[in-house]
């Protein structure tokens, strides 16, 4: 089903495919970063009462294939920086949640990892515990 921010996404095909070809180096091309936001895509997951879309999870991966289908690190980017401002929209206390939000819909970088080497026991191979 399409959601205006697929449409959105797709609308940005052109210049985010021309601006994938025009930048070197590691960084997303900054046009790019402000077509994005300016398409409020970096709000898909983040909650309504907060100025996002709050779109379902099969919905927001839409949005990013299509992001991904004009460059995959500007789909991967936004998918990780949609999930992280997301989590803390859902889940942080009010103080944060005015810092974070008092300006619009931030844009974030980073993702949550587990910090430390994963193993599993024998008796459990399915299950991994994450040790420092």
């Amino acid at each position: 089903m399409s959601t205006p921010q697929w449409e959105a996404a797709r609308d940005l095909y052109p210049l985010i495919d021309r601006n994938a070809a025009d930048t070197t180096g590691t960084s997303i091309a900054a046009k790019t970063v402000e077509a994005i936001q300016r398409a409020d895509l970096y709000g898909v997951m983040t909650p309504r009462e907060l100025g996002g879309a709050e779109l379902s999870i099969p919905d927001a991966i839409d949005v990013f294939a299509e992001l991904s289908r004009a460059d995959g690190s500007v789909g991967w980017c936004v998918m990780a920086g949609a999930i992280l401002v997301s989590y803390f929209g859902a889940y942080g206390d009010q103080s944060l949640i005015d810092e974070m939000f008092g300006s619009g819909i931030p844009i974030g970088a980073g993702q949550f990892a587990p910090n430390g080497t994963g193993t599993s026991s024998a008796s459990r191979p399915h299950r991994a515990s994450i040790t420092k």
